[in-house]
């Protein structure tokens, strides 16, 4: 899951950076303890800092925890692949901060007005087709002329 918004939960990470897999598993040599740590406005800010320093961070979802980098990145898209060892035949997501965000990378123009708005945030995600335009790299789902959104 990529992330474009900047408001998140953090896990802080202990040994090898930059932390790619939580402790149970290791990538090559690469491991590293994670300790779960409430979320503060300090802490927020570091996971801010750390995604504009194309790292990866965990981030809790509903159901479990998720691996996110910025959505702008080609260097956080490529270790996101890799840390995930997930072909690039298979899509990623991009998380937006609001309905009319998705308008900027996605098209939208065929969905009924106060759609989005109605679904997300929700456990919805969203396929729509890419924008040409999208301030997003190529690396992003190269195979795809898909956009997956989530709020």
């Amino acid at each position: 899951m990529l992330f474009r918004s900047s408001h998140l939960s953090l896990v802080e990470a202990r040994g090898p950076t930059p932390p790619l897999l939580n402790s149970r598993r290791k990538m090559g040599t690469r491991a590293c303890q994670l300790r779960i740590l409430p979320a503060t406005s300090q802490r927020v800010n570091d996971a801010v800092d750390a995604l504009r320093r194309e790292r990866i961070i965990a981030v809790p979802t509903d159901t479990l925890y998720g691996l996110a980098a910025g959505a702008n990145s080609e260097k956080s898209i490529r270790r996101l692949y890799a840390a995930k060892r997930r072909s690039e035949a298979v899509p990623l997501a991009i998380c937006v901060s609001d309905a009319q965000d998705a308008e900027h990378y996605a098209d939208t123009k065929h969905l009924a007005k106060g759609l989005l708005d109605e679904l997300l945030p929700g456990p919805v995600t969203v396929l729509l087709r890419r924008k040409h335009s999208a301030d997003l790299p190529s690396s992003l789902n190269p195979n795809s002329k898909l956009l997956s959104s989530e709020l």
